[in-house]
C-alpha cells in the first residue's frame, strides 16, 4: 500500500485533500462523458477497493476523525462480496432454466 506522500498533487486535488479542501476545481474531475450516473450502475468492487486505499492514504496524512468513511466502505465491500458468493452459490452448473418474465 502506499502512502500519504505517495498522492500525486492533482489526485490530492481531485479527492479533496490538500490546503484548498472546499475550494476544488472542475479541472479535478473527470470529464463529463466519463462520470458515473451513480442511479444507473451499481458501484464496483474495484471502485470500493480503490476507495478504501484513497480514505486509508486519507487517515494516514490527517488523522482518525476520517475511520467512519472506511468503516462504511469495508461494509459496502463486504456486502458486495456476500450478495456476489450468495449468488453464484445458487447458479445451476450447465442446467438451464427458464427464466422468470418481467412484468
Amino acid at each position: 500500500m502506499s502512502t500519504a506522500e505517495d498522492i500525486p498533487r492533482s489526485e490530492e486535488q481531485s479527492i479533496g485533500i490538500g490546503h484548498n479542501t472546499r475550494q476544488r476545481s472542475e479541472s479535478c474531475l473527470p470529464p463529463l462523458k466519463d462520470r458515473r450516473c451513480l442511479k444507473d450502475q451499481p458501484i464496483t468492487e474495484e471502485e470500493l477497493l480503490r476507495a478504501c486505499e484513497v480514505v486509508s492514504l486519507i487517515i494516514e496524512a490527517y488523522g482518525d476523525a476520517y475511520w467512519p468513511i472506511l468503516d462504511r466502505l469495508e461494509t459496502e465491500l463486504e456486502t458486495l462480496l456476500s450478495r456476489t458468493s450468495r449468488i453464484s452459490k445458487y447458479k445451476t452448473s450447465g442446467k438451464s432454466i427458464k427464466r422468470p418474465r418481467r412484468c
